[in-house]
């Protein structure tokens, strides 16, 4: 018994130690591990990450993530022969492979693919995906082994950093490990997509930042047509909306009625998942019937793919969308006359969240049934783009955008006044 009590001892000083090392590190983040160009490849804190001009373009987990971070909270909950087990078992999951940023799978991008996947009872679920922009290749965490992705860039620098070498990022060399077939195709985006006449993709991914704010060609009316034309069908286009210069949903929104295809958008604000960054997106496709889930309800969503609050989808399956939610709340957890922070404690903090929505509806006299608490919890994820009248469609060849849509900044917003 003396021998096991030693060696439980020692593990938890080992773990400790590496815990420690671990937070004086933290306090002194390394220097760039490369650039070139505009392009910057940098360590910070348990992420690899990408940025262009001091844009975040993607990110990577560094595999010293698990030991580092995971064993310590374990500490607290298990014995030494369960962190063991536990860190085992994490060990066989690579983090590595897990898409982050503006591509994670609680987001717009997961969401996307979730579709793929589960339509037609799975028939497209390795069907061909493209990708406008390679980036860090994060979006190739997603492809299946028989899969083929093939990537349109821009910038044969960016190839080196994320294609050439695995040594800043794997997520291009790891699909191509387990299976999937990547291909890169370096020159003007636009124009080696137009020459890839019988290509058809069942998705097809579109940054529109490259080098700067402006998307210029990659978001006209031809463009879209071009988007579309390269998608099977039933295809889905994704086009990556998130800007602080442009105004770019009501341009989608005027092109896709002139095209008379279904959109939505999702305005993905949720940072709360490690490595996750907020990002808008918007789908495209010949109809709504092609969109699937994602041109369904919020409830609709989030019974297929929500992860923000399980605890609200448990309440969702057990008592359907149109019964009260406070009364659904205290059958579950009680509650009344409990404090937010007794409720957290007891329950966790995704109960305590919904506790609260459903005390400020009560306060102002507004009754909620669950499907109501659900758009409060989660927010609209896909939902119809908005259409504005005054502005239009933007096509090839115009020198300026349609009135509307350049955000001022403030000090000039204030100098030219309403």
């Amino acid at each position: 018994m003396r021998t096991i009590a030693f060696v439980r001892i020692g593990i938890i000083t080992l773990l400790l130690c590496a815990t420690i090392a671990h937070g004086a590190k933290g306090q002194d983040e390394p220097p760039p591990l490369v650039r070139v160009g505009k392009y910057h490849v940098e360590d910070y804190r348990v992420f690899r990450r990408l940025l262009h001009d001091g844009v975040l373009w993607g990110s990577q987990i560094n595999r010293q993530y698990i030991t580092r971070y995971d064993v310590p909270n374990a500490l607290g909950c298990f014995s030494p022969w369960d962190v063991l087990a536990l860190e085992g078992s994490l060990v066989v999951w690579d983090p590595r492979l897990e898409p982050l940023s503006y591509y994670h799978r609680t987001g717009p991008v997961g969401a996307i693919f979730h579709e793929l996947r589960s339509r037609k009872n799975g028939a497209d679920a390795k069907a061909p995906i493209g990708g406008i922009g390679l980036s860090s290749g994060t979006t190739a965490c997603y492809a299946l082994s028989g899969q083929k992705i093939t990537y349109y860039e821009t910038h044969p620098e960016l190839k080196k950093l994320v294609v050439d070498t695995d040594r800043y990022f794997t997520f291009i060399g790891d699909a191509r490990q387990r299976g999937a077939t990547v291909e890169i195709k370096i020159g003007n985006a636009r124009k080696n997509l137009e020459q890839d006449a019988e290509q058809k993709f069942a998705v097809l991914l579109v940054e529109l930042y490259d080098t700067g704010f402006d998307p210029g060609d990659r978001l006209t009316l031809e463009a879209v047509k071009l988007y579309m034309d390269r998608v099977t069908a039933d295809g889905i286009v994704a086009i990556h909306i998130s800007n602080k210069y442009f105004r770019l949903e009501p341009v989608i929104a005027a092109i896709a009625k002139e095209l008379r295809l279904s959109a939505r958008v999702w305005h993905d604000d949720g940072e709360s998942q490690p490595g996750k960054t907020a990002s808008s997106w918007v789908v495209l496709a010949e109809d709504e019937k092609s969109l699937g889930v994602l041109a369904k309800t919020t409830k609709a969503q989030v019974l297929e793919y929500g992860t923000k609050n399980l605890e609200l989808i448990k309440l969702l399956n057990k008592y359907g969308s149109e019964a009260d939610a406070k009364d659904a709340i205290r059958r579950e957890w009680g509650g009344d006359g409990v404090s937010i922070e007794t409720i957290e404690t007891r329950h966790g903090p995704q109960v305590s969240v919904l506790v609260e929505y459903v005390r400020k509806a009560e306060s102002s006299k507004q009754e909620l049934n669950l499907e109501d608490l659900t758009e409060l919890a989660y927010g609209p994820m896909f939902h119809p783009i908005k259409l504005e009248g005054k502005i239009g469609v933007r096509r090839d060849g115009d020198k300026a955008w349609p009135p509307g849509v350049v955000i001022l900044p403030n000090w000039l917003e204030k100098l030219i006044g309403p």
